[in-house]
């Protein structure tokens, strides 16, 4: 096969023709057999050309930086300049890039790398470009979009029907601006013949807040990563509408999806789904279930859904939770501010646009979806993004998710943990045994306890913090092995939460929460016992305690009160 190469160029070094090596390699032949399938599937004719790539993710991810330029070779000879405007790990082992490139700074891109393994797309007026791994090789799929090919439509829902034009606008809810937090945490559902869901869940949220940063929304308003969790399901043969009507009912497999957001904090959940051609009532035989739906602003059901190549190969995903915070297509009047811009030419329109002004009805070929939101202060190509007073999706999410972030409470802030897996894990802390009748030692007796291969706690890695006894002198008081942690700042009035797991058969222990003042005299305190258990590790019961009037620090206390005892403790989070 033929290769076309491409690299990396920063403006004080040599470009590829100089000897640079090549990041990205296409080769040029036509995909075949269970490939050629892959590479329409969801997308049929809108896909322009397929093929594989031998992409060095390792040489790319050094080159990660803010202003970094990336050469990206693509199928039939093209070629995009990346330039990275930001790099972030939002979710362990992850890195996901995004940015413009070199040449349209209405171009975008999103990417993660995960395990060796790039995700992500490029979107470029009607073109897109869709990179995934490849099955059975370590080479990577792309594969190039005409976007004004790509089938719309969606379910309606609850959102509102079409009205007249000169239908009364809807009221207008106080702006937010930067005083309110926004912070919309996202739970991400994926059925189960999803391909990699961690890295599409943050290729998603950094795209959305890319699109919100473009927009000029305040920074105060973002979305997060709540959890990314699968569903055991694909949902074969099942329409969109029939999906998220089972998110909302609650029904099978969704029978657990409140205890799954109330556990993350998470104030939506988002689901990921493949495209099926057998879902005919969906968008026909040809396509079959394509894009996404979601409900309207809806406490009670704060559900959204795409399938996994238009979420942002389409944008789907940001549309869908535009809906979730309020967004209406562009033919409802009544809704005011909330709804996207459409050109008058029908060749593009803002991240709300619902394909019902320039529906795709075969060739020639009608609009794309901008990753802008409808702002009445920007413009592309000379025409106004939005309309004061009537199309203003940025000052509508700076109230509606505020709104939206207020679902459900923030999750608690750590300020201590410890799981004892590094050597540096016990520096600071202070041990010690009252009433000893034999000898013992620190060193010897509470001590970081290798359980990798003796039944660890869930979660708690491969240590854990082990305490020991002897008999106690008989008369004496507070017999008992100590370990008092490190000083941690705290805030009168403030209500501390103490997490542990324990592993201690019948014996006796406690666990105490000290607050001290300025001077560290302590002023305060609450205790529990920890959980009898058969020596299986188990979370013990929470402690709560508000910090008292003075409060400056405190510190977390173990005690293990049973003569010739031992007990193993882990997970240890203080949180407020």
């Amino acid at each position: 096969m033929a290769l076309f190469s491409a690299g990396c160029t920063e403006e004080s070094e040599p470009s590829l023709d100089e000897g640079r090596a090549s990041l990205v390699q296409v080769y040029d032949g036509e995909l075949e057999g269970r490939d050629h399938e892959v590479s329409r599937h969801g997308f049929n004719d809108a896909v322009k050309a397929a093929r594989l790539a031998a992409i060095d993710l390792d040489a790319m991810s050094g080159l990660l930086a803010p202003g970094a330029r990336i050469e990206f070779a693509l199928p039939d000879e093209a070629e995009a300049v990346l330039v990275v405007d930001a790099v972030q790990e939002l979710l362990p082992g992850i890195t996901t890039f995004t940015g413009h490139l070199a040449d349209d700074e209405f171009a975008d891109f999103t990417f993660s790398i995960e395990d060796g393994k790039l995700v992500g797309s490029i979107r470029r007026e009607t073109q897109a470009w869709l990179v995934e791994p490849h099955a059975g090789s370590n080479l990577h799929m792309i594969r190039s979009l005409d976007r004004t090919l790509v089938p719309k439509g969606e379910p309606r829902l609850d959102h509102p029907k079409d009205e007249p034009d000169d239908a009364p606008e809807a009221p207008q809810p106080p702006l937010s601006r930067s005083l309110v937090g926004g912070n919309v945490r996202v739970l991400f559902l994926y059925a189960s013949n999803v391909s990699n869901a961690s890295a599409q869940a943050a290729n998603i949220v950094t795209a959305f807040n890319n699109s919100l940063s473009l927009s000029a929304v305040s920074s105060n308003n973002y979305i997060s990563i709540a959890g990314v969790q699968p569903v055991s399901s694909t949902f074969a043969g099942m329409d969109r509408w029939t999906i998220i009507q089972a998110m909302g009912n609650r029904s099978a497999p969704f029978t657990t999806i409140d205890t799954s957001m109330a556990n993350t904090y998470a104030d939506v959940a988002f689901l990921l789904v493949q495209e099926d051609p057998t879902a005919h009532h969906d968008m026909g035989p040809v396509y079959g279930r394509v894009g996404g739906v979601a409900f309207l602003q809806n406490q009670a059901k704060p559900f959204a859904l795409s399938t996994d190549d238009y979420a942002l190969g389409d944008l789907t995903a940001l549309h869908e939770l535009g809906h979730v915070f309020g967004g209406n297509h562009e033919d409802v009047a009544s809704a005011g501010i909330a709804r996207p811009v459409v050109a008058a030419n029908d060749t593009w329109m803002t991240v709300m646009g619902g394909y019902v002004e320039c529906p795709f009805n075969g060739l020639p070929a009608t609009c794309v979806r901008l990753n802008r939101w409808s702002n009445p202060d920007q413009t592309y190509q000379g025409v106004p993004l939005g309309v004061p007073g009537q199309r203003d999706m940025e000052s509508w999410l700076e109230s509606s998710m505020p709104t939206v972030s207020a679902w459900r409470p923030e999750p608690p802030v750590t300020v201590y943990t410890n799981s004892f897996e590094s050597a540096g894990d016990l520096s600071g802390w202070l041990i010690w045994h009252n009433c000893a009748s034999g000898p013992w030692s620190s060193a010897s007796n509470v001590f970081r306890y290798y359980t990798a291969s003796d039944n660890p706690a869930p979660g708690g890695g491969a240590y854990a913090l082990r305490m020991q006894t002897t008999g106690f002198t008989p008369g004496c008081q507070y017999p008992g092995a100590y370990a008092l942690s490190p000083f941690v700042a705290a805030t009168a009035g403030t209500t501390y939460r103490i997490d542990n797991t324990s592993r201690n058969g019948t014996q006796s222990g406690v666990v105490t929460l000290i607050f001290y003042n300025s001077a560290k005299a302590a002023i305060g305190m609450a205790s529990r016992n920890w959980s009898t258990d058969a020596w299986v590790y188990n979370a013990d019961t929470q402690l709560v305690a508000t910090a008292p009037a003075g409060t400056t620090s405190l510190q977390v206390r173990y005690g293990l009160s049973t003569a010739n005892g031992v007990v193993d403790l882990d997970l240890l989070k203080v949180t407020r």
